[in-house]
């Protein structure tokens, strides 16, 4: 204190005035920019309310997923039983193995199995066949009620009989069997393009 005494007055002002820009100068460099400081300070606060948020949203999916996961299984299977009802590939042997074999149950003899051009609709394809078939009035029938009974659709669209009297048949028919195919390869409209057509039609 008593050097400081010493230096009077212009020199303690001096002093006091090279403290201050030695505070100021080292002040600049170890906090260079205050402005920019709290931006950044701001920023990692948007950050972490967001970071916040996104957990949230994630615990809240997760205790949502055993639903949904039921939900997936159901659709599967019902996707899967739908498949059977209307298959959405082509299978010729297979159909012709399905009709002979329930001929083969209701004593029904089938004379020829003629498959027809599929006719194009817009999720799906219609696959006509016709069958020439000889039997008895009551076997015959048997094959419709069997045939109905099955988890694949086949309607028959027409039947035409003519008496074919035999030891074992009355009658010989001709009927058309339609079954259809799931065209998986045409995808479903957007609502501005089913409206694009419809204004068409």
């Amino acid at each position: 204190m008593e050097s400081l005494k010493n230096l009077g007055f212009k020199g303690q002002m001096g002093l006091m005035a090279f403290l201050m820009i030695a505070i100021g100068c080292l002040a600049w460099f170890v906090w260079p920019n205050f402005g920019q400081m709290r931006t950044e300070i701001q920023q990692k606060k948007d950050q972490f309310a967001k970071l916040n948020d996104e957990i949230e949203e994630a615990r809240n999916l997760e205790k949502k997923l055993p639903e949904l996961e039921r939900r997936i299984e159901s659709l599967e299977a019902q996707l899967a039983e739908l498949r059977t009802i209307i298959p959405p590939v082509r299978d010729d042997s297979e159909i012709i193995r399905k009709f002979e074999e329930l001929a083969g149950r209701s004593r029904l003899n089938i004379q020829r199995i003629v498959p027809q051009r599929q006719v194009e609709k817009e999720f799906y394809r219609e696959y006509p066949i016709t069958l020439d078939v000889l039997s008895t009035y009551h076997d015959l029938g048997l094959f419709f009620s069997r045939l109905a009974q099955e988890s694949r659709i086949f309607n028959v669209t027409s039947l035409v009989m003519r008496q074919q009297l035999t030891p074992s048949t009355s009658i010989h028919g001709n009927l058309k069997a339609m079954t259809f195919i799931y065209n998986e390869e045409v995808p479903l409209l957007q609502p501005e393009e089913d409206k694009k057509k419809k204004g068409r039609r």
